[in-house]
């Protein structure tokens, strides 16, 4: 009895009271006077790569104006870190996604064509130990017939020997 009492003080103590969380104020954003505040306050908010790319497109516009043959690529370059500076901020997740499933397709195609040089090999030399057994030039006659990618795998083998 003295628990079901002690519940119904109490909560009419938290009636009566009223409960309230304390909630944190934002800051309220800094209004610049003059153009020079608003342009710090500008520079401040923004990614670094976004303003140096904007400023490198500007240049190079003021470059092709002034005859400068290397104005164009320049500006080409900085448009495109703008666009993969924008990019990455906005679209991180899907990116970041995409790069995962591009890498382990590449990792797959990878195997894939080892695996395939590895059978090319094993069957050229198989041949060769099927066939008459005939000098050391026969053996490249056999493994001939290797398609570019195992040529290329055989080669970078060979170097490492």
């Amino acid at each position: 009895m003295k628990s079901i009492i002690l519940c119904a003080v109490l909560l009419a103590v938290l009636m009566l009271s009223g409960c309230a969380v304390p909630v944190q104020v934002a800051e309220q954003p800094a209004i610049a006077e003059t153009a020079a505040e608003a342009l710090m306050i500008a520079v401040q908010k923004t990614n670094w790569l976004v303003t140096i790319s904007i400023l490198g497109i500007a240049a190079s516009a003021v470059a092709m104006f002034n005859g400068n043959k290397n104005a164009i690529p320049i500006a080409v370059g900085c448009f495109v870190s703008l666009i993969l500076a924008l990019m990455v901020a906005r679209f991180a997740f899907v990116l970041a996604l995409s790069g995962l499933a591009v890498s382990v397709v590449l990792v797959g195609y990878t195997v894939y064509i080892k695996n395939r040089a590895m059978k090319e090999i094993v069957g050229g030399v198989q041949l060769f130990k099927e066939g008459d057994g005939g000098a050391a030039h026969d053996l490249r006659a056999y493994l001939h017939v290797q398609s570019p990618s195992t040529k290329t795998i055989v080669r970078e083998v060979r170097e490492k020997l």
